[in-house]
């Protein structure tokens, strides 16, 4: 998508790379994991040693993808608002395609959507964990 749009988003130009750069590091992280599981299913024994170099590189990919998000998802929204005393398409050289822009918001919108309803689940767990001791043995 992003390669796409890449020249046709001239104000913002970052972010048809915060699509291309985050799908490609997603679909890097997708592969990791189904290599990962693949050498689990394989070769259950010997894994250990190899376990925390998987863990590290999903840390970093984590990470990575985190800090991107923060940062793709300010770079579309700052776009949001047309500029103070200009009619919204006065220039239309000046604002990204609408196909890009709407994909954009869209990640943005369901990335946030996703990190806010892992971290309510956790919150929730960790409640029942320590309120109403349901995990006990």
């Amino acid at each position: 998508m992003g390669v796409q749009y890449l020249e046709d988003c001239p104000d913002e130009h970052r972010i048809p790379i915060f699509l291309f750069a985050g799908g490609t590091v997603a679909t890097l992280k997708t592969i990791h994991v189904l290599y990962f599981n693949y050498k689990v299913a394989k070769h259950a024994s010997d894994i250990l040693m190899s376990r925390r170099a998987d863990d590290m590189i999903d840390l970093v990919l984590n990470v990575f993808l985190l800090v991107w998000h923060l940062m793709g998802s300010y770079w579309t929204l700052v776009q949001w608002w047309p500029p103070e005393n200009e009619p919204l398409y006065d220039d239309p050289n000046e604002w990204c395609d609408p196909t890009c822009y709407t994909c954009a918001v869209i990640h943005v919108v369901v990335g946030c959507s996703l990190i806010v309803c892992k971290a309510l689940i956790h919150l929730g767990l960790a409640f029942c964990y320590n309120c109403t001791g349901v995990f006990e043995s």
